[in-house]
């Protein structure tokens, strides 16, 4: 067995993604018998998701930061998807790294756990742009195993979300139940 400090490394998922290292990977899931079936976001997300849907004007998206618990995924951090305008889906890998690294530090069971997106008009979407934007999430691999992407809009002048996760590997993205507001330990 290898001793080295590498041979050790735990790797998050931005680094998975961006930086090729080699490592033993962090596992998240449980088994496959387990799928996630629900999104539980904290009540310190709400200012965040608030401030962002007051602005519109373009689509807007970011990393999500959480942790598995059961078959909820627990969202306690949002950031945006980099410093000035983006295209959609394009992260800023060094900022998606330095955030994984900087939540790694302080909350080791916290990981990148997926994606959110607003439409430019703050409101939900319709279902095919939900299946166009779920589609191209997966030919970026930003929805993917244990990932989801996440609508946050009004509804009905309530803030919402629609959370997404693939069903299996490659399989189809099925929708999930959320709750928006719990109290983060």
């Amino acid at each position: 067995m290898n001793d080295t400090p590498y041979a050790q490394m735990r790797l998050n998922r931005a680094q998975q993604r961006y930086l090729g290292l080699y490592g033993q990977p962090v596992r998240h899931g449980l088994a496959e018998e387990d799928p996630l079936a629900r999104v539980e976001c904290a009540r310190s997300l709400l200012p965040f998701f608030h401030a962002r849907l007051e602005t519109g004007g373009s689509y807007q998206f970011g990393p999500l930061f959480g942790y598995r618990e059961g078959t909820s995924l627990k969202i306690e951090h949002a950031l945006p998807a980099g410093y000035g305008p983006r295209p959609l889906f394009d992260l800023d890998a060094s900022y998606l790294l330095g955030a994984s690294d900087a939540f790694q530090q302080c909350q080791p069971h916290i990981d990148w756990t997926g994606i959110w997106l607003m439409r430019p008009d703050s409101c939900l979407p319709n279902q095919r742009e939900i299946e166009d934007v779920l589609e191209e999430a997966r030919a970026t691999r930003l929805l993917a195993e244990e990932m989801c992407l996440m609508w946050v809009g009004w509804g009905d002048g309530v803030l919402m979300c629609l959370p997404y996760v693939l069903s299996e590997p490659g399989g189809v993205a099925v929708p999930l139940g959320c709750n928006i507001g719990y109290a983060a330990e």
